[in-house]
């Protein structure tokens, strides 16, 4: 069971970036948890979408170490060509209900943040146009030959296959097209908030963030013309990881607007823990300093090299020492001298009131 070097790249990209996914999503639920939120609508469809994006990374795994994902036909053993039709035909059933679930949790994540009638209005419209497309996407796959068994076992006699180019251009194109409109929906409401502009420009580069998974979409549509070819096991490598690179991309920005106050509880603790840290060190090693040699530090010249000259024989003359010496005397005997006065002005019987003495 050899793996070519597409395929490694494949299961190197998707495991990556369904590590990010796993990670913006407990992000996600220790926010909740911090503001105290309860688990609403668009958590579970988040959550379902997350476990199949799981279930599709599995998929292609499989189809990778036993389909012979991006190895070239000749290449491929009969049990090797009828698993990579078979994991075709799964990962494209696995897809479109991935996609209508993420689509989802993000429109309903608007319908809560934003309270506008024209926002639930559009959120309706646009969910039913995104179950409609994993509806029809479902649809194509299933009725895309007949018998249905002719999809990886051409050896039956009268089986007959719709051409797959134009099918998923006829998929893709309108998949989108759907992305791109979900992302645009919030973006009117955003720009019209009474904040700053540079807070309303973070907001919609946040909110905007769906535009990647548009992108991926544009690469598995331009990595289509592929499947015309015979050799549809290297041609399909692209395309087969895109199918798993989208759906991981849409979870990472549905959690991308919601995951800040956990950002900023990471942020303070390792901002505390640090300074910790310092306070640790620097307690651990700092030397007892008198007055007299911190102000020494003042007059210590340094070498060319810029190192300080510290002590007598380095460059302190006897004369700057011994006047050190006295300025601190000094300052002991006039600390002294005003604790003693504090104490005489406190009366024979006197009370603490508002921080100062007051005779009964």
């Amino acid at each position: 069971m050899s793996v070519a070097p597409a395929g490694w790249k494949h299961i190197e990209t998707t495991s990556c970036l369904l590590l990010i996914a796993i990670i913006m999503t407990i992000l996600r639920i220790r926010s909740r948890r911090r503001v105290r939120l309860a688990v609403a609508a668009d958590d579970w469809s988040l959550w379902i979408a997350l476990g199949l994006v799981f279930v599709i990374y599995i998929e292609g795994l499989i189809w990778v170490l036993y389909g012979g994902i991006g190895k070239h036909n000749v290449d491929l053993s009969p049990a090797e060509r009828t698993a990579l039709l078979k994991g075709y035909v799964v990962c494209f059933l696995t897809f479109p209900v991935t996609f209508v679930a993420t689509k989802l949790s993000i429109l309903l994540l608007y319908v809560r943040i934003f309270p506008v009638i024209r926002i639930r209005i559009a959120c309706i419209v646009v969910g039913l146009l995104v179950s409609a497309q994993g509806f029809t996407l479902i649809i194509i796959v299933c009725f895309q030959c007949r018998p249905f068994s002719y999809i990886w076992n051409k050896t039956i006699p009268g089986g007959v296959c719709l051409p797959l180019q134009p099918v998923f251009y006829g998929t893709v194109i309108p998949t989108i097209l759907l992305a791109a409109i979900v992302v645009f929906v919030p973006m009117p409401v955003i720009w019209n908030l009474h904040m700053k502009m540079a807070q309303r420009l973070a907001l919609l580069a946040i909110f905007a963030s769906g535009v990647l998974v548009c992108v991926a979409g544009a690469l598995r549509m331009s990595s289509i013309h592929g499947f015309k070819t015979k050799d549809l096991s290297y041609a399909i490598a692209p395309a087969a990881m895109l199918v798993i690179v989208e759906p991981c991309l849409a979870v990472i920005c549905v959690c991308l607007p919601t995951i800040a106050p956990a950002l900023q509880d990471i942020a303070s603790y390792s901002t505390i823990e640090y300074l910790k840290m310092i306070c640790r060190i620097k307690t651990a090693v700092a030397p007892q300093r008198s007055p007299s040699t911190e102000r020494a530090e003042i007059y210590t010249p340094v070498d060319r090299s810029g190192e300080k000259i510290y002590g007598h024989r380095c460059g302190v003359s006897p004369d700057l020492e011994s006047q050190l010496q006295e300025d601190d005397e000094e300052e002991e005997a006039r600390q002294r001298e005003g604790s003693q006065r504090s104490l005489e002005e406190i009366p024979e019987k006197a009370v603490m009131v508002r921080g100062r003495w007051a005779s009964v």
